[in-house]
């Protein structure tokens, strides 16, 4: 049977550099821990300078090899000065590196602690200043709420919306709110293939009631209840009478191109027309 939905298990948040570790227990260390942890866990993800900051562009790490992640999630070029939602903090490694690009930055988070801990660690690095909301998540419609009359330019959320059902609702829920596009990265048929050895079911499938779910969603995380993939296909089915599907793009060569990240357009801002996908 697969796991009892239990969203508090992400207390146990995954960090670059320091495998999951519990925010409560990060929460108590000092300030100059905290710094030297979430620096490492920068260098982990995106290599010297990843376009983040100072110094040559290099990164081994399957996040972000040959750079593709920042090129195609962070878009550092035209990312500056943008209100984004991250949606599913966990411990701000997203949040403070598009906050480094000069944007404002409102956090959504399921799990409390994950929240004052995003807060403390935007404040240690220097970027206290580029927080603009912070927002409690519910695990149901209608999952957070905005200030009355705010938008998001960007809404961000990486490797979050594949560990709930709830994608199809929550991006539903931010059409109306944004005002450029939204941003994600979600496992791809690679990550059933390599976690279960077996055919990624076809799309409109039961993910949970599939021999290999339990596998699979071990070999995706250590923690959590659900996880599911996403092709070209699956994500136009979920939410293609929302959104134009205007880039996508396999990420990972290191671990198998198990992951991919991908832009989303809400139809409203489109005047009717699309851009197209890419891989």
């Amino acid at each position: 049977q697969p796991p009892t939905p239990n969203w508090q298990a992400w207390v146990r948040a995954p960090v670059d550099g320091l495998g999951y570790t519990s925010t409560d227990e990060m929460l108590r260390w000092s300030d100059g821990r905290l710094r030297a942890a979430i620096d490492k866990a920068l260098l982990a993800r995106f290599g010297p300078g990843g376009r983040v900051g100072p110094g040559p562009i290099h990164c081994d790490h399957w996040h972000n090899a040959g750079n593709l992640w920042v090129d195609h999630l962070h878009k550092p070029n035209r990312t500056r000065g943008k209100h984004i939602l991250d949606y599913g903090s966990g411990v701000g490694i997203e949040s403070l590196a598009l906050a480094k690009l000069g944007n404002t930055i409102s956090i959504a988070d399921i799990v409390p602690s994950n929240l004052k801990l995003v807060q403390r660690v935007l404040r240690v690095a220097g970027y206290g200043h580029a927080l603009r909301h912070v927002l409690h998540l519910n695990a149901t419609w209608p999952y957070f709420e905005l200030p009355p009359g705010e938008t998001v330019d960007v809404f961000y959320s990486n490797g979050v919306l594949h560990h709930t059902p709830e994608l199809p609702g929550i991006l539903q829920r931010v059409s109306p709110l944004v005002t450029e596009e939204v941003r994600l990265m979600l496992y791809n048929e690679h990550m059933w293939h390599k976690a279960t050895g077996t055919a990624a079911p076809e799309c409109g499938a039961d993910i949970t009631s599939q021999p290999g779910f339990l596998a699979f969603l071990r070999y995706c995380d250590p923690v959590g209840w659900y996880a599911d993939f996403y092709t070209l296909d699956k994500l136009t089915a979920a939410v293609g009478s929302h959104y134009a599907l205007t880039a996508y793009h396999d990420i990972g060569p290191q671990a198998g191109w198990i992951h991919s990240v991908m832009t989303l357009v809400p139809h409203r801002l489109l005047g009717g027309g699309a851009g197209e996908a890419g891989s």
